[in-house]
């Protein structure tokens, strides 16, 4: 099989992020899987990890294909990791609804303080991603997504040089 260096990326980002979840005692959805297309293209099939190649450029990270670069310039790619689960919102595809019967503001409270902790996770697993490749740097940036149903996404994307 040939070389594949943005699988090795993509399977290096989703190692840092299990790791770091895993020290700070954290569990994650044991679905987690790689494809393409970036933020929204994984079909949230309950609650899951997916990691999603969007773009590849020639060029360092933050210089897409603005600036002429060098035939011998580094290559990024840019990936959107989400981080799905199940939350209590009073939002349904897009709709305000209800909040679910038994859902109370604590119990909502509970459950964003927890979404934020995945985000402060995540952006620690992303940046310890960059610092473990092969230029050493990159952009992240965390954000969360709006619920649909009872599914919230946690966001991540990341964009760093591709190398072996």
């Amino acid at each position: 099989m040939p070389s594949n260096p943005v699988g090795n990326l993509a399977e290096h980002i989703l190692t840092v992020l299990n790791a770091t979840f895993e020290e700070a005692g954290v569990d994650l959805p044991t679905l987690q899987f790689f494809t393409l297309g970036g933020q929204g293209s994984a079909t949230h099939l309950g609650e899951q990890v997916s990691v999603s190649v969007e773009q590849m450029y020639s060029g360092t990270p933050g210089d897409q294909a603005q600036n002429a670069v060098r035939c011998d310039a580094p290559r990024s790619t840019s990936f959107a990791v989400e981080l799905v689960r199940c939350a209590p919102t009073g939002t349904a595809r897009g709709r305000s609804t209800p909040l679910p019967a038994g859902t109370d503001a604590a119990q909502q409270s509970e459950t964003a303080l927890s979404r934020m902790l995945d985000m402060d996770l995540m952006m620690t697993a992303g940046m310890n991603a960059c610092e473990g490749t092969w230029f050493g740097t990159g952009i992240v940036d965390v954000s969360a997504a709006p619920p649909n149903g009872a599914m919230q996404a946690i966001v991540m994307s990341i964009t760093t040089v591709v190398g072996e």
